[in-house]
């Protein structure tokens, strides 16, 4: 398995610089991974910025609880009923 730091080190190898890093946590509580971003540019990010990744680190925990409470390899999951339209693409997530 590769390090965080080895993908930091490959990243700067090619010009990138840590943008943003965020654990996701289970609703267990338990550290399940990790969301690391980078940028070409060294910077922070912006406060809507940081909103979107909050939202993103949620989907992920939320992926995850749901993978480990279907106790599968995959978070879909095929045999599941559909309900309702299919969303679509928001012009703005704001």
């Amino acid at each position: 398995m590769t390090s965080a730091l080895d993908i930091a080190q490959n990243a700067a190898l090619f010009g990138l610089h840590i943008f943003f890093s965020s654990r996701i946590v289970a609703q267990s509580g338990e550290a399940v991974g990790s969301l690391e971003m980078y940028s070409c540019v060294s910077r922070s990010p912006s406060d809507q910025e940081c909103e979107l990744i909050e939202r993103a680190v949620c989907l992920a925990a939320i992926a995850w609880d749901v993978k480990d409470a279907r106790n599968t390899n995959s978070v879909v999951v095929e045999d599941w009923p559909v309900q309702g339209n299919v969303l679509k693409w928001p012009i703005s997530l704001n």
